[in-house]
């Protein structure tokens, strides 16, 4: 469906099973970038229409975070602020306090801001944070050197 450009009729048929579809997640990190944006569109969608589905993908989109390379890790970012859950801004801040390439913390940055509604608040925010308060590894081991 993503394919004919029908992103809004995907994530529809999603809504109607209330299951997330594991195939998807692979599209939302697949290499190829217009694959991965029409799931974005999709997932969109899903965001507007069914936000309870759609925080359903959080923690496979985080597995797979840790699995990408640096631009699918932005869209990455980007989906788990679009995700609208609150759960997200833990493991985005994560990042934003971690040794990662710059790219990558904007990205998180403008994830952390769709999260909170508030474009440019969240930077300044996370930089007056303690670091003891924020969650500083993906599995608690400390931040990943490969991510």
């Amino acid at each position: 469906m993503i394919e004919e450009g029908n992103p809004a009729g995907l994530a529809r048929l999603m809504e109607k099973s209330d299951k997330i579809f594991p195939a998807f997640v692979a599209l939302l990190a697949h290499e190829k970038w217009p694959v991965r944006l029409g799931a974005i569109a999709c997932f969109d969608y899903l965001v507007e229409s069914a936000p309870d589905l759609a925080a359903r993908y959080i923690d496979p989109l985080w597995e797979r975070i840790q699995q990408t390379d640096n631009p699918v890790r932005g869209d990455i970012a980007y989906l788990l602020g679009e995700s609208g859950c609150s759960a997200a801004a833990t493991r985005l801040q994560s990042i934003v306090q971690g040794d990662f390439p710059a790219e990558l913390k904007e990205a998180v940055i403008e994830g952390l801001e769709n999260l909170s509604g508030n474009p440019g608040v969240m930077e300044k925010q996370i930089e007056s944070k303690p670091e003891d308060n924020i969650t500083k590894s993906f599995k608690g081991s400390g931040p990943n050197p490969e991510l």
